[in-house]
């Protein structure tokens, strides 16, 4: 019964019953992927030594919830609810704007709900959890010691992520399947050690 305007959604009559309801929801995508796993490798090199640790989830779907929270302002402005308050990220500029359509903000038809396959993305994704670079000095004291050694390394955790999810981090995304942008980043970390046997 809303007369439709410029920039308003038109929304799907799944069911055929020319009511736009909650009945014309489908179940679409899947949080759980279809395959994940890791992958772990040394390689080694007279004294040096490489470890690669990859851990890849795939074939899974989630929805950009902090997107969808993005474009519906309007709605968040008026809200008496918790919702309503901006985080001190809000700010900032996440995801790609350009991949969605221009919308009239003030519609009734309530154009970004977070539950619309607009915000469905493939979530699939590779990453460098771990990579160690070392090196061992044998016979680092001479002498009495000849047994000795000094292992010297390098690590980095959280390095690097592969994935087509436009959101912050595919891993951060609730027991739903959302990303309501409000997870703790993984961050990446480096260190530097050594370890000496005598």
């Amino acid at each position: 019964g809303i007369a439709l305007k410029a920039g308003d959604p038109i929304w799907n009559d799944s069911n055929n019953d020319h009511v736009i309801n909650d009945q014309d929801k489908k179940m679409l995508g899947n949080i759980f992927p279809k395959v994940s796993g890791s992958w772990q490798h040394n390689f080694f090199y007279k004294n040096f030594d490489l470890k690669v640790n990859l851990y890849f989830n795939l074939g899974r779907n989630i929805l950009n919830q902090e997107m969808a929270n993005r474009f519906n302002f309007i709605n968040n402005e008026n809200a008496a609810n918790i919702e309503a308050i901006k985080e001190i990220t809000y700010w900032e500029k996440r995801g790609d704007y350009s991949l969605y359509p221009l919308y009239n903000p003030w519609s009734s038809v309530q154009p970004y709900q977070a539950d619309q396959d607009l915000f469905l993305e493939k979530a699939s994704f590779l990453k460098l959890r771990n990579i160690s670079l070392g090196y061992n000095f044998k016979n680092f004291f001479r002498g009495k010691l000849e047994n000795s050694s000094l292992y010297v390394y390098a690590s980095a955790n959280n390095l690097l992520t592969f994935t087509p999810y436009t959101g912050r981090d595919p891993e951060l995304v609730n027991y739903f399947g959302y990303d309501d942008g409000f997870s703790q980043a993984i961050p990446k970390t480096y260190s530097l050690g050594l370890k000496l046997n005598l």
